[in-house]
């Protein structure tokens, strides 16, 4: 399932070195797979873009929601099985909505069938 989504190549992947890694979320509680998010770069994962959520939905709906214009808008980032509070409503200097990851609260995979 993961080889159908398209890598975004945009400004903001070029400003981190123009190349992307597709990451499996999962809950770090329970394990539940949460979704599929385009990481652009190097480095740790400190944040979630609304619009590098590449799926499964409900997650890969929010960066289409009309309703959601401001953080106030937006959920917490929670596990559906288990309610664990993965992250929480942020907006980068970029002017981009997203999700400030809790660290010790999700395990990232490298999907490797890309």
């Amino acid at each position: 399932m993961a080889e159908l989504f398209k890598f975004k190549d945009d400004a903001h992947s070029k400003k981190r070195g123009g190349y992307s890694t597709l990451l499996e979320i999962y809950c770090a509680e329970c394990s539940t797979f949460l979704f599929y998010y385009q990481k652009d770069g190097d480095g740790d994962l400190f944040r979630c873009y609304l619009n590098r959520i590449l799926g499964p939905e409900p997650f890969s709906l929010l960066q289409q929601d009309p309703q959601i214009k401001e953080i106030s808008d937006m959920p917490m980032l929670t596990c559906p099985t288990c309610n664990t509070c993965i992250g929480s409503p942020m907006r980068h200097s970029d002017n981009r909505l997203a999700f400030n990851m809790n660290a010790n609260q999700f395990v990232q995979k490298i999907n490797t069938n890309e």
